[in-house]
């Protein structure tokens, strides 16, 4: 696209950088992932909007978006393909959903004011706390299937 953001490349990208790429677009960084919502009249609306879109993208966008239907909007989330940092890619799919999207008459709304939803997109993210992390890090990522974020 011709509204590509200088941030948005090949690379791992900065927390700064990726809310920097997305926000203007109604994207918000929650742990890691691009979340945002579409207003939907129905649960069927928020469907075929979901098979609208994914029809769209074709396979670029898989295993990096995971739309949600609900009754009055369709969740977005992308992320990058192996679970790590998002890249320019993921920013890059995060401009072109977003212009189909308005192409349609809708709008992507990471806060929900649009849609009047009752809360924004969110995550939880838990803590494990010890006095020697690295002793401990071994088990919680074979529990968890955590991985340590790049240069973190």
């Amino acid at each position: 696209m011709g509204d590509r953001e200088p941030a948005a490349g090949e690379g791992r990208l900065s927390r700064g950088e990726i809310s920097a790429a997305a926000g203007d677009w109604g994207w918000r960084l929650v742990l890691g992932t691009l979340v945002t919502q579409v207003p939907a009249g129905s649960l069927a609306e928020a469907a075929d909007l979901a098979a609208r879109l994914t029809a769209f993208l074709g396979g670029t966008a898989d295993r990096r978006l995971s739309p949600d239907p609900r009754s009055d909007r369709l969740l977005l989330t992308v992320q990058a393909a192996d679970g790590t940092l998002v890249t320019g890619q993921e920013v890059d799919l995060v401009h072109r959903i977003s212009a189909f999207v308005r192409t349609l008459g809708l709008a992507t709304d990471a806060i929900g004011a649009a849609s009047g939803a009752p809360r924004p997109p969110q995550g939880l993210e838990i803590a494990i706390d010890a006095l020697d992390i690295a002793a401990v890090r071994p088990f919680w990522q074979a529990v968890l299937s955590y991985t340590d974020e790049p240069g973190g």
